[in-house]
């Protein structure tokens, strides 16, 4: 079970990572991070049509922010 468990993670994992660059596609929402910085953070999810959350996850993964 276990093994079926990893694979399942390891999927959802990769669909995530997918997932966040086709929605949030590195290039573009390194330029406007830069432009907007982390005040435009609301704004910058709305654009981007994705929770703050997803925002911030993705931000920490492209390593524009830093995690706490």
């Amino acid at each position: 079970m276990d093994l079926h468990s990893d694979q399942k993670r390891a999927a959802e994992k990769k669909a995530n990572i997918f997932a966040a660059d086709l929605l949030m596609p590195k290039i573009r929402l390194k330029k406007d991070f830069n432009e907007l910085g982390i005040e435009g953070l609301t704004l910058l999810a709305q654009k981007y049509q994705v929770s703050e959350q997803a925002l911030w996850f993705r931000l920490i993964n492209l390593k524009l922010v830093l995690e706490d």
